[in-house]
């Protein structure tokens, strides 16, 4: 479902069918500023030093197991956006 109505969304008007200009679909993401946060939630074995790196793990994922190249794409795909968080269990 998200492939399709990212793929909908970023390339064509669902009204019209024609294609849309500046309309992109973000992904709005927690950053766990605190180490021990990232390792409570994450583990220990998908530590991410920044937002960066992070943000690097989800494209690669979506690349390679989701089957999204396109929505991959740091140029013309999904956008991230990182807020500041804590992690309260």
């Amino acid at each position: 479902y998200l492939c399709r109505k990212l793929r909908e969304i970023n390339s064509h008007n669902s009204t019209t069918g024609e294609p849309s200009e500046g309309q992109w679909v973000t992904l709005v993401i927690p950053w766990l500023e605190l180490e021990e946060d990232r390792l409570e939630l994450y583990g220990s074995d998908n530590q991410f030093a920044n937002q960066t790196a992070q943000e690097q793990y989800i494209r690669a994922w979506l690349r390679d197991e989701a089957g999204m190249p396109d929505e991959a794409d740091e140029a013309s795909g999904l956008r991230i956006l990182w807020y500041p968080s804590r992690y309260h269990p």
